[in-house]
Formats: structure tokens, C-alpha cells, sequence
């Protein structure tokens, strides 16, 4: 099963408004760049619900989606 892992998100505003993730740091501490970021785009998340932005990042050489919604930002985790 999947919940929604709110997390802390550094981000960097371009000129023209453009919001860019750097880095996040997880609820257990640990802090991580984001290498790359694949895509944007405004949708809705099926599997958890709501809508957003979803961001297709790179991190540690493995791409996830970071979502953005309402002002705050998660990831999908997996739990047992």
C-alpha cells in the first residue's frame, strides 16, 4: 500500500516565476539533492488523490516523481 510522505523542499525561483525543487530532506533526517529535473507538469494523482504538480526527478541516479500540492510537497511511499 501507498501513502502520501510530506516532505521538506528547497526550491529556487527563476526570473519568470519558474519554481525548480533542489534538494529535499526526508521525515528520518537525511537530506538529498536533486540531480535533475525530467519533467513538469500539472495533473492529478491517481493513486493518492488530489491535484497538483508532479515533478519527475533524479535522485541519487533514481528517478521518482516530488509532488506539489497546496503549498506542500510529498512523495509516494510504500508501507506494509
Amino acid at each position: 500500500m501507498e501513502r502520501k510522505e510530506y516532505v521538506e523542499v528547497i526550491a529556487y525561483f527563476d526570473t519568470i516565476g519558474k519554481l525548480k525543487p533542489l534538494k529535499i530532506r526526508l521525515n528520518d533526517g537525511s537530506s538529498h539533492v536533486i540531480d535533475k529535473v525530467y519533467e513538469v507538469r500539472n495533473c492529478a494523482d491517481l493513486k493518492l488523490g488530489g491535484i497538483g504538480v508532479r515533478y519527475l526527478v533524479s535522485i541519487n541516479n533514481t528517478k521518482m516523481y516530488l509532488y506539489l500540492q497546496d503549498g506542500k510537497w510529498y512523495m509516494h511511499v510504500q508501507y506494509v
